[in-house]
C-alpha cells in the first residue's frame, strides 16, 4: 500500500504499489470520456458498509426519478392522476437506486 512520509511539514503519501501507474491510465481514461461525451455524468455517491445510500444522494435519486416520471408522462401527452404519478415515479427511483448500488 501507501506509506506516511514523516519527514516533511505537510504529510504525504508514497506509494509502494505496482498498481499506481495502471490506476492513473484508468483515470486519465474515463476523464477523456465524460469530457467528450457531455451526455454522460458521474457523480461519486458515499454508501456505508451496510449498502444504504446516504441522504444528499438518496434526494438526488429521488429528484432524478421524479424528472423521469414528467417525461414519461409528457412523452405520451397523458396528464396523469396522483396515484399514477407516484407509481411510476417509484419504478423508477427503485429502478435508480438498484443501479447506483450495483455500481
Amino acid at each position: 500500500m501507501g506509506r506516511l512520509k514523516a519527514s516533511s511539514a505537510t504529510p504525504t503519501i508514497r506509494t509502494t504499489s505496482s498498481r499506481a501507474p495502471l490506476s492513473a491510465d484508468k483515470i486519465r481514461n474515463y476523464r477523456d470520456t465524460y469530457r467528450r461525451n457531455q451526455h454522460v455524468a458521474f457523480l461519486p455517491a458515499c454508501m456505508s458498509t451496510s449498502g444504504r445510500i446516504h441522504g444528499k444522494p438518496l434526494r438526488l435519486i429521488f429528484f432524478l426519478s421524479n424528472k423521469q416520471a414528467e417525461d414519461y408522462f409528457a412523452a405520451f401527452g397523458y396528464q396523469p392522476h396522483r396515484q399514477e404519478f407516484c407509481h411510476r415515479r417509484g419504478v423508477f427511483f427503485q429502478q435508480n437506486q438498484g443501479t447506483i448500488g450495483m455500481a
